[in-house]
């Protein structure tokens, strides 16, 4: 079973010069193209901060072209 792990940048971590990187989006195997659509529906649910901690438009970009196999 595949998890799509998207989450908001932790409070804790706003105001760091350092953050953590995120969680991998996918856990569990190779996603499906209906994982792929729901990170990509997460990811637009986050805050503006949040998104660029997970790449902003490379994140998107990215997630596009996994599509597009």
């Amino acid at each position: 079973m595949i998890v799509v792990h998207i989450q908001p940048l932790p409070a804790w971590a706003r105001g760091t010069i350092y953050r953590p990187g995120p969680r991998p989006i996918f856990q569990g195997g190779e996603p499906t193209r209906e994982d792929v659509q729901l990170a990509l529906a997460l990811f637009d649910a986050l805050d503006a901060e949040s998104q660029e901690w997970y790449g902003g438009q490379a994140f998107v970009t990215s997630m596009q072209e996994r599509l597009a196999w």
